[in-house]
């Protein structure tokens, strides 16, 4: 009989290696950095011919480190499965696994389909998947299900015709935001010494620090280099784990003059396509990145180009294609421009420049929970934001206080959101609004406030859009909309609690406190 394998864990630091589920003839990767819990899906089915009690539960096999949380089940009704050791007994795991057995609740006879939802913790960074597998039934003290010819038998893991279909679903990613970089304070047109808490002006993107942008410089081979090094062909972002193209000014492949179509760009040709057939850097993963990945390496405190220029050297003050088309207009695509770190939109017909990227990516699925308090966590941010519009009534001085004072749900640590924070919530793939109305139905086709001052205009605040999604210069002096954030770390009783990842788990202020903790 065929042996059901572990799943395998890879050794882990901050970049993963390839990573292998094996279930008799079926094999995948499904190996990703994410937080220390998963979720496995295990469908099966029972055809029941005989009318004596069927108790359903689940046979499971695990690295032995590995620790199962919950099993709730569903057929004719939800259950919750319970350990039960006695059982485990019968089963002889492989090398370095364990079995666990949870038997759940009785049912009537005939035909059943049969999932259970495994929550798992891992213990070390491995990734959220979900697989099928078989589930089993207990009928005289015997784990079965019925085979083809219609004899019930031991519904054994180590049985390949026991195991239905097997199949992985797109995981979802978790990774922090990085900070804008904006270190400066302003008041309403000029550059101050940055406020206190409690006093105007404070609550402004320069009053905390959060998730610090941090690089480190790579070479042709994918090694560690000294942030003193002359050249570098790779930069790495710390807060991401996102690995970057570094440009030069050689007339090479990498040439920071070099222009691609935006099609080209979209369709891997180009420099996608000559980065992977030549494996830049040992990879051959490289691609163009997502609009939200792109705007992580902008630095707001710099302007032409507004990137990390010790790191980031040779980039071009102008506009980069992202892999994130433009849901109002065909034919055109998102970008940067890195003359101050706009989101825009272009032509794709149009020839512009291109940054690639390699690396995990966030899947904004499911991501969203709603806390039944007029709050909503995003799970792949670690941030909480306050579920409806506060005002649209509010100029960027009132908008910074209005949120610094509220109590939103019990909460005292409020804030307006940075540029980039607000930027995790728009939906690229819709348009007025472009945001999650399910989660969000109250939200305006208007200007919604951020806390980041426009560097080359102090006199101007960015802006996010919610008809297009994009963002804006405008005057501190107008009046627009709001919706608050805080850090996620909720320590209500009986309230979601992010634990990964720790976006604002503790946020410095500019005089050395901590506001979150």
């Amino acid at each position: 009989m065929k042996n059901l394998c572990c799943l395998i864990l890879c050794l882990i630091m901050l970049v993963l290696t390839s990573c292998k589920l094996t279930i008799d003839s079926f094999t995948g990767p499904f190996c990703f950095l994410t937080n220390d819990e998963i979720s496995v899906r295990i469908a099966g089915y029972s055809e029941g011919t005989e009318c004596d009690i069927t108790v359903y539960g689940l046979v499971l096999q695990i690295p032995v480190e590995w620790e199962v949380l919950e099993a709730i089940a569903s057929g004719y009704g939800a259950y919750t499965l319970e350990r039960n050791t006695e059982y485990e007994s019968l089963y002889v795991p492989e090398e370095n696994c364990k079995i666990w057995v949870g038997i759940g609740s009785e049912s009537d006879c005939g035909n059943e389909d049969v999932q259970v939802i495994v929550k798992i913790r891992t213990g070390k960074s491995t990734g959220n998947f979900t697989l099928k597998a078989a589930a089993g039934a207990l009928k005289s003290d015997v784990w079965r299900t019925q085979d083809p010819a219609g004899e019930f038998r031991f519904a054994n893991i180590h049985d390949d015709r026991y195991l239905h279909q097997i199949t992985l679903e797109e995981p979802v990613f978790s990774i922090p935001i990085p900070d804008t970089g904006q270190t400066t304070c302003y008041d309403n047109s000029t550059e101050i010494e940055c406020p206190q808490s409690g006093t105007a002006f404070f609550g402004q993107d320069a009053s905390y620090i959060i998730n610090s942008p941090s690089y480190t410089k790579m070479d042709e081979n994918g090694a560690i280099l000294p942030d003193s090094a002359a050249s570098w062909a790779m930069i790495k972002d710390n807060v991401t784990g996102l690995i970057w193209e570094k440009k030069t000014n050689d007339d090479s492949i990498h040439d920071k003059d070099n222009l691609y179509s935006g099609y080209d760009s979209y369709y891997g040709d180009g420099l996608i396509s000559n980065l992977n057939s030549n494996q830049f850097g040992g990879y051959s993963d490289w691609r163009l990145p997502k609009i939200t990945e792109l705007l992580s390496i902008v630095n707001w405190e710099q302007t032409n180009p507004a990137a990390n220029s010790i790191f980031f050297s040779n980039m071009e003050p102008s506009f980069y294609w992202s892999f994130t088309l433009d849901a109002g207009n065909a034919g055109y695509a998102l970008g940067v421009n890195f003359e101050n770190g706009d989101i825009e939109t272009a032509r794709m017909a149009d020839s512009y420049y291109v940054l690639a990227v390699r690396g995990k990516q966030i899947q904004k699925s499911g991501h969203f929970v709603d806390n039944g308090d007029d709050t909503i966590t995003d799970t792949s941010a670690g941030l909480m934001w306050q579920k409806g519009t506060e005002s649209c009534i509010l100029n960027g001085e009132d908008a910074l206080s209005t949120c610094e004072n509220s109590y939103l749900a019990g909460y005292d640590d409020w804030r307006l959101p940075a540029v980039k924070e607000f930027h995790s919530l728009v939906d690229y793939t819709s348009i007025d609004p472009s945001i999650d109305t399910d989660y969000f139905p109250e939200t305006e086709l208007a200007h919604y406030w951020s806390s980041t001052t426009r560097t080359s205009e102090p006199t101007n605040e960015s802006t996010v859009y919610f008809s297009d999604g994009l963002d804006y210069s405008r005057s501190k002096a107008n009046q627009y909309c709001i919706r608050c954030v805080r850090g996620g770390q909720n320590t209500i009783s009986g309230h979601l609690e992010i634990l990964f990842p720790t976006q604002a788990s503790s946020v410095s202020l500019r005089n050395n406190r901590t506001l979150i903790k």
